[in-house]
């Protein structure tokens, strides 16, 4: 998976061009800029693949706040939407 220095996104956490997962479409491909949790639910998410620079695609929204299905490199988290906004992400041309 391509880093992040190599895809040109800045790792700082007010990188303009850095948004919420939540506000990530279903099949549009993105990199991890930051986890925002600090606590063991932010050492799960990264023991589960989300650390800067780590390739991402929304599989599917569950409806009425169920949980998410993401693609982290190889393999598919579900994750809780209330869990979902502590990652912020970076769109790039190159990803889809």
């Amino acid at each position: 998976m391509p880093s992040l220095s190599r895809l040109g996104l800045n790792t700082v956490a007010n990188n303009p061009a850095s948004f919420s997962l939540v506000d990530l479409p279903p099949g549009v491909g993105a990199a991890v800029v930051e986890v925002r949790e600090k606590g063991s639910f932010g050492l799960r998410l990264r023991a589960l693949g989300f650390r800067p620079g780590a390739y991402i695609e929304v599989i599917s929204k569950a409806a009425l706040g169920g949980p998410w299905a993401i693609r982290v490199g190889e393999r598919v988290v579900a994750l809780r939407l209330k869990d979902v906004p502590v990652i912020k992400v970076a769109k790039h041309e190159g990803l889809s």
